[in-house]
């Protein structure tokens, strides 16, 4: 049984007669009760812009590994995307930043892969934060680590709170995205 269906007949059960007291429980419920939304599109900082302008060479994108596709807010979840995970989210961010701030051919080509390791969503009343932890390699070489806590406000009401995840997870992934382009490994294999 949902919660929400839950919810309403206790109401009825409670006082059917009392409208007040119905309309507290249906509130109650459409406050708790759990959806799925999807990630918001990931939108290209100019930071992120500058950082891919300034690798010496041309980046091309491997493989992105990591099974995690949901992570949960309150009562709902944040979907990474219809059949999608959170590494290819953030594969997908890196593509549209290299597109965008595509310039004359460099010479050297560099392949960039990464792998997720830990994702976290942390949805309190005061602090909240998004924890996303990867290893990325440069032209099959030793990986190394970025890992980003971006916090953010936290909310009594679920749906702020929730709305305050989703866009949060843009600005998480745009640090991730600078970190590793201005990395000295991205930069040094450029050379």
């Amino acid at each position: 049984m949902a919660y929400a269906d839950l919810v309403s007949g206790m109401a009825r059960k409670t006082n059917s007669g009392n409208p007040s007291l119905r309309l507290c429980f249906l509130l109650l419920a459409l406050i708790v009760s759990g959806c799925t939304k999807l990630a918001s599109e990931y939108t290209i900082s100019q930071q992120n812009i500058e950082a891919a302008r300034e690798v010496p060479s041309n980046l091309v994108l491997g493989a992105f590994t990591g099974s995690e596709a949901r992570e949960q807010c309150r009562g709902g979840s944040i979907s990474a995307g219809k059949n999608a995970t959170f590494a290819t989210y953030v594969r997908d961010a890196f593509s549209k930043v290299i597109r965008i701030s595509k310039q004359a051919d460099k010479g050297k080509t560099i392949e960039l892969t990464g792998s997720l390791k830990e994702i976290e969503l942390v949805c309190a009343i005061s602090d909240a934060s998004w924890t996303i932890d990867m290893d990325f390699a440069v032209d099959g070489q030793d990986p190394f680590n970025v890992r980003i806590v971006q916090p953010f406000d936290g909310h009594f009401v679920g749906a702020v709170v929730f709305q305050r995840a989703l866009d949060a997870l843009i600005v998480t992934v745009q640090q991730i995205v600078d970190e590793v382009l201005r990395s000295e490994q991205v930069q040094s294999a450029a050379i």
